[in-house]
């Protein structure tokens, strides 16, 4: 036996990874208690004074090597491994190795075993070795390597056997199996998708992390390159990928030509991996689908097609380049596209499908295939193995083992390989008993969705399966039946806040079709609007409640701020003292299309008449000035003039608004009447003064005594003073 140990405290990025593993275990350990692969021990905090609440825990695993495969003569290696999440330190010691000397007889004392409710037949010391304390927040790890001719393991038959460690007061549970030469075909569906998701398509950038090397995606086609697994694949992520056109990331564009030459069957999920069950449960008819991506779609990023040549008049044509390069742009079924694949095939979440859905399904689409659990069968309710094809009232339906599809969820959500063989050796014990339970009937399992998914977690979970003792894999399509065996489904029970979630996001999408009348193109709009509803349905959600309740508050403010986008900006009063005006108003437009809306202006009084309608267009990004002509009657007054704008179709856009005009048009006959009069008494004292002034020049002046003397010699006949040659004045030079 040789012993190495390990310090997580060297490795930061794996204890982070550990955490996030362990938060995604624990929500797929809570849909099923005995679907855990693993039993490990977990204690309460350790703290200084009593608490309210724990504020951690302490959690021991035991993960057997080559996914707890063991053959006789071979060293049979385990990791072991303390997960202190509390704020204090855990005491180490003496981490011992046992195992049962009896196999499991069926799965059931599998399950008993993994969930603790069993013990194992006088177990036998393997081999110890020491553990350090562990820090709050750290991890500890010890490997155990056993000789393969300790009697223990050396001469094991065929089968399924416990194994446990114990350190102090903690203990861990996990099993070996011994293959033997029993076959099973079986069907392994592995979803193709990116997790959990809260926008319509899937960012650039984040495309670029999950396609590169390592990246999610990458690991999901490495995993299955070369295998006949039955890919189940998220058309957002080829969606996201071709709205980009030349944009997207080289690795993003890489990675679908990938997808899209792999021979292996395949099946499309719905948008965003949306839960068709919830939707059914919450009323709808038929499940939801995307109907537009043309908002995302860039021409420049398109290949352009050249204008046909036209004819010029005269004795020789000559062709010319009239009309303008166009992009061809792709189509919602092009970008949506998946590659050749088996139609109307529905997986909603585990345990989530039951009779009504399947019926359900049946009504809107006569070809529906649904993948169902075993779980939700009254025939796998306890862990019971159930063959792959059956029916649900004459409605085929695929079975997969819900265990073992759980089991290699938790091994996918697991990035710590030290961790990671707990769920699988769990998973290929129950393969084991599947194989011989079936008695050569196909199986079918999956690779459970989880919120989180680890590239090497994926590939991990895959091989369990595809490298398993005996394993053929087969084809889904194979499965499909409508003679398949008779299968009853036990009545689900979908979370209240999950269908009150469709409701909700089914009114927001309702109240964006009214909003986005304001486009020429509706569909900018509610395109993006319906994508993300159902990405934000996504299955992965399941197991991050906390963030998907954050995305949805999240979504809900991104509508309101949509729904508020295109308004009339806040308005002073105004004043009126003619009897006609121009008010002006402005439209705030923070979309980035060009809108169309009318702006309703009514008066609450008739001394003040108001264009009704003015149609107003407004440029994308932008504030419009609208003029809105008033017209005054006779009186004074206040008048409150409401606001709305509307769509072309009616719709209210908008916050109703008002604004006060104080209305003052007689101040304006008034003032004419006062500056006429002035005018005319102007123009009155001005008259009289000049004719005073005429009055004045015109009028005989006073004279001396000599010009009465004149007056008296004036000419009686005229009336003209008499002149004679004595009057005219001398001139100087006449005289002597």
């Amino acid at each position: 036996m040789t012993a190495k140990h390990t310090s997580a405290g060297d490795a930061p990025r794996a204890r982070a990874l550990l955490r996030r593993a362990l938060r995604a275990g624990a929500a797929v350990l809570a849909a099923a208690v005995l679907l855990a692969p693993a039993a490990p021990a977990a204690a309460d905090t350790p703290s200084p004074s009593p608490s309210a609440s724990p504020t951690g825990t302490v959690a021991l695993t035991l993960s057997p090597a080559q996914d707890g495969l063991f053959r006789p003569g071979e060293s049979l290696a385990a990791s072991i491994v303390l997960s202190n999440t509390t704020g204090a330190a855990v005491d180490g010691g003496v981490a011992t190795l046992s195992i049962g000397s009896a196999p499991f007889t069926s799965r059931t004392e599998l399950s008993r075993w993994l969930s603790g409710t069993a013990d194992a037949t006088t177990p036998a010391v393997l081999g110890a070795t020491d553990l350090g304390t562990t820090a709050g927040g750290q991890t500890e790890s010890a490997s155990l390597v056993i000789d393969p001719t300790t009697s223990a393991i050396a001469t094991l038959a065929a089968g399924v056997y416990p194994v446990r460690v114990t350190l102090g007061s903690y203990d861990a549970r996990s099993v070996i199996t011994v293959p033997d030469a029993t076959t099973a075909s079986v069907a392994l569906v592995v979803p193709i998708s990116a997790g959990p998701q809260s926008t319509a398509v899937i960012p650039a950038d984040r495309l670029a992390t999950l396609t590169a090397t390592g990246g999610l995606l990458d690991a999901e086609l490495t995993a299955v390159a070369g295998t006949a697994a039955v890919l189940a694949v998220d058309p957002a992520v080829v969606a996201s990928i071709r709205v980009l056109g030349s944009s997207a990331p080289a690795s993003a564009r890489a990675w679908l030509q990938r997808l899209m030459t792999l021979p292996n069957e395949r099946f499309a999920l719905q948008y965003g991996d949306a839960d068709v069950a919830t939707q059914l449960e919450a009323g709808l008819s038929r499940p939801l689908a995307p109907t537009s991506l043309a908002a995302y779609l860039d021409p420049k990023n398109f290949g352009s097609t050249s204008p046909s040549p036209t004819t010029t008049g005269g004795p020789t044509p000559t062709p010319s380049a009239s009309g303008s390069t166009t992009s061809t742009l792709p189509t919602l079924s092009e970008l949506l596209a998946i590659g050749p694949s088996d139609p109307s095939i529905y997986w909603a979440p585990s345990g989530l499908s039951d009779a009504q859905t399947v019926s359900e399904l049946r009504s809107s689409d006569a070809a529906a295939v649904s993948l169902v659990s075993s779980v939700s069968t009254t025939t796998g309710a306890n862990n019971a193995t159930v063959s792959a094809s059956g029916t649900v009232d004459a409605a085929p339906v695929v079975v997969y083992d819900g265990e073992i599809s759980s089991a290699l969820g938790l091994a996918a959500a697991t990035g710590d390989a030290n961790l990671r063989g707990a769920p699988l050796a769990a998973a290929s014990a129950a393969l084991f008993f599947a194989a011989h339970d079936t008695s050569g009937s196909p199986l079918a399992v999956v690779v459970d969705r989880t919120a989180t998914r680890s590239a090497a977690g994926v590939g991990a979970a895959v091989a369990a399966v595809t490298g398993g003792s005996g394993i053929s894999l087969t084809s889904l399509s194979g499965l499909i039946s409508t003679s398949g065996t008779p299968r009853a489904l036990a009545t689900s029970t979908i979370d209240a806040a999950r269908t009150s979630a469709v409701t909700s996001l089914q009114s927001q999408a309702a109240s964006i079709a009214q909003f986005a009348t304001v486009l020429s193109s509706p569909a900018l709009l509610t395109g993006p609007e319906d994508a993300a509803a159902l990405q934000l349905l996504g299955g992965s959600w399941l197991s991050d409640l906390d963030g998907w309740k954050a995305a949805l508050s999240d979504h809900a403010a991104a509508t309101a701020t949509t729904l508020g986008s295109v308004d009339i900006t806040p308005t002073s009063n105004v004043n009126l003292f003619a009897s006609g005006a121009n008010l002006w108003f402005a439209v705030r437009n923070d979309l980035p299309y060009p809108v169309d809306v009318t702006l309703f202006a009514t008066p609450n009084d008739v001394r003040l008449d108001v264009d009704a309608r003015v149609e107003v267009h407004a440029e994308a990004s932008s504030v419009t000035r609208v003029e809105v002509p008033v017209r005054a009657r006779l009186g004074n007054g206040d008048v409150r003039i409401a606001l709305q704008l509307r769509s072309a179709s009616g719709v209210a856009v908008g916050t109703a608004q008002t604004v006060d005009v104080a209305v003052r048009a007689d101040w304006e006959n008034i003032g004419l009447v006062v500056i006429s009069v002035l005018v005319a008494a102007f123009i009155g004292l001005g008259v009289i003064r000049m004719v005073r002034r005429r009055r004045r020049l015109s009028r005989p002046t006073a004279t001396t005594a000599g010009d009465d003397a004149t007056d008296a010699t004036a000419d009686p006949a005229t009336g003209d003073p008499a002149t004679t040659d004595a009057a005219a004045p001398a001139d100087p030079k006449d005289a002597p």
